[in-house]
């Protein structure tokens, strides 16, 4: 098939197919003898498996390692255990052979359209919960303007889960988002912020070993927090920052000493009305 084919039907734009090849992402597609690129459906399969990688936050060069896994029987099943370490030790696979967790694409369209619904609610937090393997929704709650109340029964659904909310000031993760990721064992802490004008998701997933206790990682984030107060409020008054802006930078950096101490990947992916490759 030729470039443009080969863009439906994986949902990547021909533009980013060459660049892709530009970068060495994919290998450079067989010409045909008029000259035109020839595509397989071996190629569309990967780029379908780079557009996904790309929608869940993935930089190129994790993606390109993890295209080089031989491990798994296909690349949507080898994304998702690089995804949820631990969780996914084999391929979910049918008796035909064809891979049931691909054909569940709901894995992250799911949470990417619930992320893009709560980033307009300006009056009031919404938080939401998603099964890890299924990317199904499971517990959704709205609350005040600055917090969601969880209770005790709550914990209990959200245990293991990808949890998700939006931060209607504009903040990345508090203090209390931190201690909560390992209060319910999440496997991915996610909250919707904004800044300079554009809606980020901030990301931080589990440790490859786990979160510390709910108590520890109360201590590690008061301690990394108070390492930081005192800088923070000398840029406030030596004029080099607004108290406003002090409270995002703060929480931010917060987030990046916490995850590193910890042992977390964090990371921040742009929030777009419509996601492409």
């Amino acid at each position: 098939m030729n470039i443009g084919q080969a863009a439906k039907a994986s949902g990547v734009s021909a533009k980013m197919i060459r660049y892709y090849e530009q970068t060495g992402l994919i290998p450079k597609a067989d010409r045909r003898d008029s000259g035109y690129r020839d595509y397989s459906d071996a190629d569309v399969h990967n780029l379908r498996f780079i557009r996904r990688a790309r929608d869940m936050g993935f930089a190129v060069a994790e993606i390109k390692d993890l295209s080089e896994t031989k491990t798994f029987t296909c690349a949507y099943c080898g994304l998702r255990r690089y995804h949820l370490p631990g969780q996914h030790d084999q391929c979910d696979h049918s008796p035909t052979g064809e891979c049931t967790g691909d054909k569940a694409e709901g894995h992250r369209t799911e949470l990417f359209k619930a992320e893009r619904e709560i980033s307009q609610r300006l009056k009031h937090e919404t938080a939401v919960g998603f099964d890890p393997v299924t990317g199904k929704e499971i517990w959704r709650k709205q609350g005040g303007v600055d917090y969601v109340k969880i209770e005790p029964e709550d914990h209990k659904m959200l245990s293991g889960s990808v949890f998700t909310h939006n931060h209607p000031r504009g903040s990345g993760f508090s203090r209390e988002d931190l201690g909560m990721a390992a209060k319910m064992d999440n496997v991915e802490m996610r909250a919707v912020g904004y800044r300079g004008g554009a809606k980020y998701t901030y990301i931080m997933e589990r440790p490859r070993g786990g979160w510390p206790s709910a108590e520890k990682m109360i201590d590690i984030v008061g301690e990394e927090n108070e390492k930081l107060r005192g800088e923070f409020w000398s840029r406030i008054n030596a004029g080099n920052l607004s108290r406003e802006d002090a409270g995002n930078a703060h929480n931010l950096a917060l987030a990046a000493l916490v995850a590193e101490r910890v042992g977390a990947k964090y990371r921040t992916i742009r929030i777009r009305q419509k996601t492409k490759a």
